[in-house]
């Protein structure tokens, strides 16, 4: 959304995030066009024991959240937000697969000139484009560690011959 000029971004009235667990729960979504985003739930989880002492978890103890988010993972232009969002509960849509068998939302707003709309979904495409490669790469400071403990595995003296000898 970095990329959202300051008009565009004004002037953009997003819904609410709906829940996405059928088709029903979209029945107020207009028949506009416009651009909507498909986020899932994740949640950061720590088990007691991690609490109290930062010592191994065990499968007994029962898990507390830490904190919600929504990571979005789609984001589409549409003529028509009813008729896409009702579709992506179409039998054989991989989508609606995901949407089944995960915590999912949808939250939209309609644009209805075609060269805004188009404008704000490739803004926000390259955005999620951009989000995804940020979090795929490993921090400066991990990378850093990675890296001087590979110069010091090549480095160090290591015998000829196999442990066994």
């Amino acid at each position: 959304m970095e990329q959202l000029s300051v008009d565009i971004a004004a002037k953009i009235q997003w819904s609410h995030w709906s829940s996405c667990e059928s088709s029903f729960n979209l029945v107020l979504v207009p028949h506009h066009a416009g651009v909507y985003a498909l986020a899932e739930e994740v949640m950061e989880v720590e088990s007691q024991a991690e609490q109290r002492d930062g010592c191994a978890t065990h499968a007994v103890e029962p898990l507390i959240i830490k904190r919600r988010k929504l990571a979005i993972f789609a984001v589409n232009e549409t003529s028509n937000l009813a008729y896409a969002t009702s579709s992506l509960f179409a039998l054989g849509n991989p989508v609606g697969e995901h949407l089944a068998h995960s915590r999912c939302y949808v939250r939209y707003a309609v644009i209805e000139d075609a060269e805004q709309r188009h404008e704000v979904y490739n803004a926000l495409q390259t955005w999620l484009t951009l989000s995804t490669k940020r979090a795929a790469q490993p921090p400066a400071k991990e990378v850093a560690v990675r890296k001087e403990s590979a110069e010091k595995r090549t480095t160090s003296a290591r015998t000829i011959f196999p442990a066994g000898m």
